[in-house]
C-alpha cells in the first residue's frame, strides 16, 4: 500500500472510529445508571410539560431539559407497560413516535410520568423528581390553524395561514400572501365553529 493510500486509510478509520462514537452517544437507550443523586427537585424543561391533560391522539411532545450536563436519560411511563426510554448527549429529548403512539392509547385515563437524569463530567448521575402530566381518555381535533409570520413590523414579508395535523408534525399551506405581493394577512375566524369556511381580512395596494 502507498504511502498516499495509507494516510487516506487512517484518515478514513479515525472518522468512523469517531463517528462510531458519536452515534452511540446520541442513540445510546440503555445506560446503566447504578448509582445517582437526588436532586429533590422537578427538572425544567421546555416547553413547560407539566401538569398537562394530554389527548391521546397528540404528537410525540418532545422538549429541551434545561438542566446543564453531559448526558441525559429520560424514561416515559405510565402504570401500564412499556417504558420508554430516551438516552441522549443533547438536552433535546426526541421520543420515538410509534412507541409514543403505543403508550398513550394503552394507557386513557392515567398518569403520564417524565423521569429525567442528568450526568456531569465527573460521571455523577442526577435523578429529578418525576414530571407528572395525565391521559385523556378522548382524542382531541386532529387540526389546528393560525397564521404564521416573522415577528417583525415591516412590510412586506411572507404571511401564511398555516394548518397541522397534531397527531403528527405535518404542517401545510391553507393560503399565503404571494398571491398579492405579501400584502397583509389579517385575522381569521371559522364560521359558527366549522371547518369549511372561515372569514379572512387581508391589506394589499392591489
Amino acid at each position: 500500500m502507498s504511502v498516499k493510500k495509507d494516510r487516506i486509510f487512517f484518515v478514513c478509520l479515525v472518522l468512523l472510529i469517531g463517528l462510531g462514537g458519536l452515534l452511540y452517544k446520541t442513540f445510546q437507550t440503555n445506560p446503566v445508571i447504578e448509582n445517582y443523586k437526588e436532586a429533590g427537585r422537578a427538572p425544567l424543561i421546555y416547553p413547560d410539560y407539566t401538569q398537562l391533560v394530554v389527548p391521546p391522539n397528540i404528537a410525540p411532545m418532545n422538549f429541551v431539559v434545561k438542566e446543564d450536563a453531559d448526558e441525559y436519560y429520560v424514561k416515559i411511563y405510565t402504570d401500564n407497560d412499556p417504558v420508554i426510554t430516551v438516552y441522549s448527549g443533547k438536552p433535546s429529548i426526541i421520543i420515538p413516535f410509534k412507541k409514543w403512539q403505543n403508550l398513550l392509547s394503552s394507557s386513557l385515563n392515567k398518569k403520564l410520568f417524565f423521569e429525567i437524569y442528568t450526568k456531569n463530567g465527573e460521571g455523577d448521575w442526577l435523578r429529578y423528581e418525576p414530571i407528572t402530566n395525565m391521559i385523556s381518555n378522548e382524542d382531541i381535533d386532529p387540526y389546528v390553524v393560525y397564521r404564521r409570520m416573522s415577528p417583525s413590523s415591516y412590510q412586506p414579508k411572507e404571511m401564511f395561514i398555516k394548518q397541522r395535523n397534531i397527531s403528527s408534525y405535518k404542517e401545510t399551506s391553507v393560503f399565503d400572501n404571494s398571491t398579492y405581493d405579501e400584502g397583509c394577512i389579517n385575522c381569521h375566524a371559522f364560521v359558527n365553529i366549522k371547518p369549511d369556511k372561515f372569514t379572512l381580512g387581508i391589506r394589499s395596494a392591489n
